[in-house]
């Protein structure tokens, strides 16, 4: 599971750090940005720690990290700007580009 992990990280430091977004968040019509910069690309730092948050939270495994990965995503639904818990430690959002 250590190279599932590491490939996860790795797809996700790169794919936010080139273009700020993944495959899947490009179909749907979204991008990370910095908090309140939505026209500005991810830096190499917070797409890499957004991805290792993002990736600890939801391959973890353990039950504490499910609950806390619950808790993460349930913030979509009251954070004023809809952050979840990696979005705060990179100091990032979800914005909707086309």
């Amino acid at each position: 599971t250590y190279a599932m992990i590491a490939t996860t990280v790795l797809y996700g430091t790169v794919s936010l750090g080139l273009w700020s977004r993944t495959l899947g968040q490009r179909i749907v019509g979204i991008a990370v940005s910095p908090v309140d910069k939505s026209s500005d690309k991810v830096g190499w730092a917070p797409a890499l720690s957004r991805s290792l948050a993002w990736t600890v939270l939801s391959q973890g495994g353990e039950v504490v990290l499910l609950i806390v990965n619950a808790f993460s995503l349930s913030m979509i639904l009251w954070h004023p700007k809809r952050q979840t818990l990696p979005d705060l430690l990179a100091r990032t959002q979800v914005v909707r580009r086309g």
